[in-house]
């Protein structure tokens, strides 16, 4: 079924009977039923390939969705689907009867309202009064009596939407967002876009040649590594770590895997069991462990974004604290997420991570004014960053003729190489494109400057925002206990 063709094909057989549904909420539950349609299709296709295949669930997701035309994401989440039944040796070939796929009617998700003051469903307005930002929230929503009426929110704005209005900032239609809280409870959340103008610096406009070079590196022992790269010498590096948040990713995922073992236990004593009563007590209890297992797996989302967050505003404040404008980064793919020999926690963060920091990092970047910039990933790790010949990584380790160096600095200081050797050509007028070659030219000796500290982070960052960062993501430049001592001492009213 094609996108364009799923209204047209599904007014025949779901017909609005209610006339009191305004037209256009049918026509997005049709739009929205198509979706899901499709992706089931979509489901169906690749799990009866591997069920017919089941060697196949073992392969790299990155390899079968190059061969299936197919999302690596969505070949992975059919994958572990189909490595669950295998362990519990019930493979059934049928894709609907074995996964019996079902359609929430609690949830419904509209794309009805385009507009932010005159939309059929929403309308936001704000407004200043004596120095202060309202808003003004009308919604439409259904009532007993099958009609629909207008309800009316007003509320102070909060200080930093406040702050983005006065700036010039321009409101976006309006979002209503569903959300769990950790006690279980369920609120929704107004989310409002905002179109901001931000002045980006040209490639061939930047001022002084000096890049932040980033290069990620997700596992248990650090997240990246960041060096700062001129023409021909480059910093000491600093690392970036989680090991805190990570073992605690790690103590949340085996309390899901936990679950998860439980649930099909239960599960199959609920068919073999031949009493109602026993059948009906062991179904409350299948539902009470799938809300414990759902209230864990948000845990996980919400440790994960944190991560993220903290991460990436690390790398733009690092950047503002040296006048850096151009953030240097591999041009990252699905397919090039390492390998790593670490625990299933560690490999979902991975790949969660990958997927996502480089949407984050931009977005961040932009709104500081700093251009983020994509270079060929091709041999970073292999050849030496300050002789040029090749060497051999192991591990974190890379050894060459002229000395050992740490992987993941070697892969940095080459990326930042390139961006600027980028950057030259492009200033020159000898390039216009954002590609770049695998060789480098051997660079000098590392000046001795190393990244900012936290005492001139203090210049662009508030001391209890430093604190705050520090308790996600530590950096090796600044030791958390030495911040808070210095903190304690110096009186600001933080200790």
């Amino acid at each position: 079924m094609e996108k364009t063709q799923a209204v047209s094909v599904l007014k025949r057989d779901i017909k609005r009977t209610d006339k009191w549904i305004p037209s256009r909420i049918y026509r997005n539950s049709l739009e929205l039923t198509g979706q899901i349609l499709r992706s089931q299709i979509e489901r169906r296709e690749i799990y009866e390939i591997l069920a017919t295949y089941p060697c196949c669930v073992y392969w790299s997701e990155a390899l079968l969705a190059r061969i299936l035309g197919k999302s690596p994401l969505f070949v992975l989440n059919v994958q572990r689907q189909v490595r669950k039944l295998l362990k519990r040796g019930s493979l059934e070939r049928d894709y609907l009867r074995a996964v019996e796929p079902s359609f929430n009617s609690e949830v419904f998700i509209s794309s009805a309202d385009d507009s932010i003051s005159n939309g059929q469903f929403k309308k936001l307005k704000f407004y200043r009064n004596k120095g202060l930002w309202f808003m003004e929230l009308k919604l439409k929503l259904p009532t007993q009596g099958r009609k629909f009426r207008w309800f009316t929110v007003k509320k102070v704005v909060p200080s930093k939407m406040a702050r983005m209005l006065t700036k010039g900032a321009k409101p976006k239609a309006p979002l209503i967002k569903k959300e769990w809280l950790p006690s279980g409870y369920e609120i929704f959340r107004l989310v409002v876009p905002f179109e901001v103008k931000v002045d980006l610096p040209k490639i061939e406009e930047v001022e002084e040649i000096k890049v932040l070079a980033v290069d990620l590196s997700p596992g248990e022992s650090r997240l990246g590594l960041a060096v700062v790269v001129e023409e021909g010498r480059h910093s000491r590096p600093v690392f970036f770590t989680a090991k805190r948040i990570m073992r605690k990713l790690e103590r949340v995922q085996r309390q899901v895997d936990y679950l998860e073992r439980k649930i099909d236990r239960i599960a199959d004593d609920i068919h073999a069991t031949g009493s109602k009563a026993h059948r009906f007590r062991l179904k409350m209890r299948l539902r009470h462990l799938y809300q414990e297992q759902k209230r864990r797996q948000r845990k996980i989302k919400q440790l994960r974004k944190e991560v993220l967050e903290i991460f990436t505003d690390w790398l733009v404040e690092y950047a503002r604290s040296y006048g850096i404008e151009v953030i240097a980064i591999e041009r990252l793919n699905f397919k090039d997420i390492p390998d790593w020999t670490s625990s299933k926690a560690m490999r979902r963060f991975t790949q969660w991570f990958y997927s996502r920091v480089k949407a984050k990092l931009e977005y961040k970047a932009k709104l500081r004014g700093i251009r983020l910039l994509e270079v060929n990933p091709a041999y970073t790790s292999r050849y030496c960053h300050r002789c040029g010949r090749k060497g051999k990584a192991d591990r974190l380790s890379f050894r060459c003729e002229c000395g050992t160096y740490d992987r993941d600095y070697n892969a940095s200081v080459n990326i930042g190489k390139r961006a600027v050797g980028l950057i030259n050509s492009i200033r020159t007028g000898k390039s216009k494109s954002l590609e770049q070659g695998s060789r480098d030219n051997p660079a000098r000796v590392p000046f001795r400057q190393g990244l900012a500290s936290w005492r001139s982070l203090l210049s662009v960052i508030r001391i209890s925002k430093l604190k705050a960062y520090s308790n996600v993501v530590e950096v090796s430049a600044m030791r958390l206990k030495r911040l808070f001592t210095w903190t304690d001492f110096h009186d600001y009213g933080y200790g």
